[in-house]
């Protein structure tokens, strides 16, 4: 499977985005790349913590690419989101990760590995998403398994639907296996994204 892409979008949360990055070095799938929009009032690399484990990213192979927005560039997260897609030149697979999340060690391996099992369906997949792991939740941390039932996906043929940020929105879907939105974390394609045409912008707070 080709490489895939984390897109996140950060504001002002330094210790919540290395607590988010800790958890990224320990996945027990690594074949990815990020890609990092900063809307902090100062610039996410001058937190040591984040800027070392960066670094660390970059040793071990992944790609990393920062685009910096501050004061009148700061968009709002809908179009930040919709920057990061754009700034993405490397793969055609994403990810998007709110900057406050903590991931199981397998959460991103569930998020691929169910998507390449729709695709080998021929399902046409738009996106796979599923609630994250609660970080004080032994269960779900000793058994990621119990994550899969969670999951949700929207399939798409021709018919037009809208992805919209995760509060309140209705879906245009073809199928939609049940949870009642796309969570915060959520494997998408350039493919879907395009058909949709990115992140609805009204959604967006500043």
């Amino acid at each position: 499977m080709d490489r895939i892409s984390l897109h996140i979008c950060s504001r002002d949360r330094f210790p919540e985005l290395y607590g988010l990055f800790v958890s990224l070095y320990s996945q027990t799938f690594q074949d990815w790349d990020l890609i990092l929009i900063d809307e902090s009032d100062q610039p996410i690399l001058s937190f040591k913590p984040v800027r070392d484990i960066l670094t660390r990213f970059r040793f071990d192979g992944h790609g990393v690419k920062i685009v910096r927005h501050e004061g009148s560039q700061r968009h709002g997260i809908c179009r930040a989101r919709n920057a990061a897609i754009k700034a993405d030149t490397w793969n055609d697979i994403f990810i998007r990760i709110d900057d406050d999340t903590v991931c199981d060690s397998k959460y991103l391996e569930l998020l691929v590995t169910t998507y390449r099992d729709l695709k080998n369906k021929g399902i046409n997949v738009g996106a796979v998403g599923g609630t994250v792991p609660l970080f004080g939740d032994a269960i779900m941390q000793r058994n990621p398994e119990k994550v899969k039932p969670i999951f949700n996906k929207i399939c798409y043929k021709n018919e037009k639907f809208e992805i919209g940020d995760d509060g309140g929105v209705t879906y245009e879907v073809n199928e939609v296996i049940p949870s009642h939105h796309l969570r915060s974390s959520f494997l998408f394609t350039r493919e879907g994204a395009d058909a949709v045409g990115g992140y609805t912008e009204m959604l967006s707070s500043v």
